[in-house]
């Protein structure tokens, strides 16, 4: 009967994965190892998939330092951005104190002449056909000073609303950034006094704020002109005084990264343990990065943990006021100490694998009044602050 045609692949892979016999010789002993066609393609196999592993693996490396090299020239750039509107509101405060200066100043003097033009007209009613005309041409007078008033008091009203709606957009951007974080906009506000006195071991400026609560349209509701610019001018200055409130409240949240490149390999809330295989709750993020990558402080706060924490290993804990904190675990050198002062991404440690671990990275945890929040409504709270 006729054969089947061998193909020449076919006759090539039979050539290169022939049955081979090795014989180990050692002092008059020796060995016969045979090694089968099948055996040789399983270990060819092997080889050319961990191959294809390593590629993938680099390739994957280069993706995310070019990410991350691009997140941190934004995350620059936006910080420049944010240095532009805190110059902005301290010109704004400048030029708000020059205005109040010239309204009163203006107003004493138009008001003294006023007055003055209006006892010289009552003097002159019972007088001579002559007074009569000085007292008309006084009239006129008056009404031309009233007329500059006016103009005044409008383009003054103005300035007033452009500046105030400058800060109300800034406001809603904070407010909305901490909102993000699930945090109480007026709880920091109000806690901030507490923090103040040391309430929370950590001083805080007094930003501490009270009284009934009184629309705006009732505080100017008949008013003269110059009262109604005075109350005006008063709110303006309430609105400035909380985006000052904001703006430290926001200063001292951590609104950033602990690592300058990394990836996630286990994000917030439910997981497969990676130890026992078993569900469990990861009340933190962990970032991976190679071992002896510095780890920075979200944000300016107080040392109050440094050293060995059991499971978590080398550990920092610091307190940002308000009662909120942040943790950082399984480092391998630890470069700070209790009771020191930290400031935004300053160096406090270096990324090992100390604790429970199965490798370098640095697990990361926010808590607030003692309950672990989600770092990562955090972390994107600070983009959405930073964005155009």
């Amino acid at each position: 009967m006729p054969t089947a045609r061998t193909s020449p692949i076919s006759m090539f892979v039979g050539r290169v994965f022939a049955p081979r016999e090795i014989f180990i010789t050692w002092g008059e002993r020796f060995r016969y190892i045979r090694l089968t066609a099948r055996a040789q393609k399983m270990a060819a196999a092997a080889a050319i998939l961990t191959l294809a592993w390593s590629l993938l693996a680099t390739a994957g490396n280069i993706l995310d330092r070019r990410t991350l090299a691009a997140r941190e020239n934004e995350i620059a750039r936006q910080e420049r951005a944010y240095d532009v509107l805190q110059g902005d509101l301290g010109q704004a405060f400048e030029n708000r104190d020059k205005l109040e200066r010239r309204i009163l100043t203006q107003q004493a003097s138009l008001k003294a002449q006023i007055e003055a033009l209006r006892a010289a007209l009552t003097r002159e009613t019972d007088g001579r056909l002559a007074l009569r005309d000085l007292r008309d041409t006084q009239s006129r007078r008056i009404q031309g000073l009233e007329r500059r008033l006016a103009s005044l008091r409008e383009s003054e009203w103005n300035v007033i609303e452009r500046l105030s709606e400058r800060v109300r957009q800034g406001t809603q951007a904070v407010e909305k950034t901490i909102a993000m974080t699930d945090l109480n906009v007026d709880d920091l506000i109000a806690g901030a006094a507490g923090s103040a006195s040391g309430d929370d071991g950590y001083m805080q400026p007094d930003l501490g704020r009270g009284g009934p609560y009184i629309p705006a349209e009732s505080l100017t509701a008949g008013m003269q002109p110059g009262a109604e610019l005075e109350a005006t001018v008063s709110r303006l200055e309430a609105q400035l005084d909380r985006w000052a409130g904001l703006r430290e409240v926001v200063r001292r949240l951590p609104l950033s990264v602990p690592l300058d490149q990394f990836r996630i390999s286990s994000a917030y809330g439910q997981r497969r343990d990676p130890m026992s295989g078993r569900k469990a709750r990861h009340l933190g993020i962990d970032f991976v990065a190679p071992a002896r990558t510095p780890i920075r402080a979200t944000a300016p706060g107080v040392v109050v943990f440094a050293g060995d924490s059991g499971r978590y290993g080398y550990m920092v804990e610091i307190d940002h006021g308000y009662g909120i904190a942040t943790r950082y675990a399984h480092m391998r050198k630890i470069l700070v100490r209790e009771g020191q002062e930290v400031e935004h991404r300053g160096k406090i440690g270096l990324l090992g694998s100390s604790g429970r671990s199965t490798g370098p990275h640095v697990h990361y945890e926010i808590h607030v009044q003692g309950q672990s929040r989600n770092p990562m409504k955090y972390i994107l709270a600070g983009k959405y602050l930073f964005k155009d």
